[in-house]
């Protein structure tokens, strides 16, 4: 708990004053509810001898508490509201800034599947605790205290008799609240099952109607919405118990608390304004109990779920690439003894090479040699362990990254592309206008406006290739290009390419032979080296 205090310090302290202030109403709220059973007993004690002259002024001062009360409710309620919300958007812009600012996925991968619950369920998580902590079970808390030494002042006799049974009833709920807290955490881990297995079903259709699977996938599908369907029944009939719980056992001790009231009244022990003052009381005390008890769960989330977000928000930037120098790349791009692992796995090791300008290139390798890894060392999206990239002659660290990654396009081995139109997706990261050049028409031409969920294989593959001759780059990234494409389109790509790296500098991944024979440059990637391989002529 120290920690999660400590943690909440960190995050929310532009916050601390607002938060203390807006706390600080609710608890007044709950203190303006302690004068009621006074004003109770004395208005009771009054009527028993016909003594009716302050009636107005007792019935006006309850009035004019209860709506002073609400009205601080209400203030202390939106404020908190608002200014919870607006933190919590500070941190999921954070944390979305993070993801999108680390170098390489490397560094959060160990996260990935937890960052969706992170960004979204834990910010949420925290949003109704610290709004629940400072709305309703801080105020509850101190005011609930104030109320029980009030009603000790009503009615000591009372009071003792309600400490006796009340520590029975807390139990009660509290057993109620640790299977409902395990209920839920029950149901959370079967909702994430159920949405994985339903994305699978959208993902994998092509693949479980070519391997016949379909009856399998039914039979799954529908023992994972059956296991779905009895949870969220025993959460909700968990529900269902507590609240009846909670009613009956406001209902019953409420009837017993009255009759042994009413009874040291027939014996002269208690005045009837004292019982109605003490029933007021303790309903309002048990108001504030439940307050407390239906806010911990929230107050239990919030340690958890701020661990979460201090992990992603302590992640460093370790990439080198910090240089602010701005420079018009004329398309050398050199490796020297760089060596890259994931997970104490060498990936590159000491590789070195130079690429020239206005060449192309092709690198081969057999399948997790590394070629796709030192296509991302070349954009600086990996840093090397050792060794330097440099561009132009100058080391990419001075250079400003962002500013070098727009003068280069890549075209992916997998298609990345935004939920939207060809149109969207072709110019998506563009900065400005630019006069770019352009395949055939009659062998790349797809239709703007339609949504790129709608395209086969090869027509996303055209689209990857346009939007990154869109660019207009000084340096060409392509990873298995020809994947996919059709006759016409492969020798309109093969002549394009050929044009193209007169001007700019073409470096391509392929197992293609044609592709290969038409290189300026043919690099073979091992484990061990790059070897520049003699060109057949």
């Amino acid at each position: 708990m120290k920690d999660s205090l400590r943690l909440f310090n960190l995050y929310f302290s532009k916050y601390k004053t607002p938060l203390i202030a807006y706390g600080s109403l609710g608890v007044a709220q709950g203190l303006l509810l302690i004068p009621i059973p006074f004003l109770l007993k004395y208005l009771v004690d009054q009527s028993s001898n016909n003594d009716w002259s302050n009636l107005t002024l007792i019935v006006g001062s309850l009035l004019g508490i209860s709506a002073l009360s609400i009205s601080f409710m209400l203030i202390s309620r939106i404020g908190l509201v608002k200014t919870v919300k607006k933190k919590i958007e500070e941190l999921r812009t954070e944390l979305a800034q993070r993801i999108i600012s680390m170098p390489h996925r490397g560094q959060w991968q160990e996260y990935e599947s937890q960052l969706k619950n992170i960004v979204i369920d834990d910010t949420e998580k925290l949003d109704i605790a610290a709004t629940v902590g400072f709305g309703q079970v801080l105020p509850a808390c101190i005011g609930g205290i104030l109320m029980a030494a009030a009603l000790f002042v009503i009615s000591p006799l009372l009071f003792i008799i309600t400490c006796v049974v009340f520590p029975i009833i807390f139990i009660i709920l509290i057993h109620f609240k640790r299977r409902l807290q395990n209920a839920h955490e029950i149901f959370r881990q079967s909702l994430f099952s159920m949405e994985k297995s339903v994305r699978f079903i959208i993902s994998a259709w092509e693949l479980i109607k070519t391997q016949t699977a379909e009856d399998a996938e039914k039979e799954k599908q529908k023992h994972t919405f059956s296991d779905m369907r009895r949870v969220s029944q025993s959460l909700a009939n968990l529900h269902i118990y507590l609240q009846a719980t909670q009613e009956s056992i406001g209902l019953i001790f409420g009837i017993l608390l009255l009759a042994i009231g009413f009874y040291f009244v027939s014996i002269e022990r208690l005045t009837t304004g004292e019982v109605i003052s003490f029933f007021a009381g303790f309903s309002l005390l048990r108001s504030q109990l439940a307050n407390i008890l239906n806010g911990w769960p929230h107050i239990i989330y919030f340690a958890a779920s701020l661990r979460h977000i201090d992990q992603i928000l302590k992640l460093h930037h370790t990439t080198p690439y910090q240089g602010k120098r701005k420079h018009l790349l004329k398309g050398e791009i050199s490796l020297r003894d760089v060596s890259f692992s994931i997970s104490n796995t060498t990936v590159l090791d000491a590789v070195s090479v130079t690429f020239t300008p206005e060449s192309f290139s092709v690198i081969t390798g057999k399948n997790g040699d590394g070629k796709t890894t030192l296509l991302l060392a070349l954009l600086g999206l990996v840093s090397p362990d050792s060794g330097k990239v440099f561009v132009d002659g100058i080391d990419l660290i001075t250079l400003d990254i962002h500013e070098y990654r727009r003068q280069i396009a890549v075209v992916s081995q997998h298609p990345l592309f935004i939920d939207s139109t060809v149109k969207e997706n072709r110019e998506y990261g563009l900065h400005h206008d630019i006069a770019a050049p352009h395949l055939a028409d009659s062998d790349f031409h797809i239709e703007e406006t339609r949504l790129v969920s709608s395209l086969s294989g090869g027509e996303k593959q055209k689209l990857m290739i346009q939007r990154a001759l869109k660019r207009n780059p000084k340096v060409l990234l392509l990873d298995e290009p020809t994947n996919h494409l059709d006759a016409q389109a492969f020798e309109s790509l093969l002549d394009f390419l050929a044009n193209i790296s007169r001007k700019i500098t073409v470096i391509c991944i392929t197992h293609e032979p044609r592709v290969i024979g038409q290189a300026d440059n043919h690099f073979h990637l091992t484990k061990d080296r790059l070897k520049h391989e003699e060109r057949n002529v």
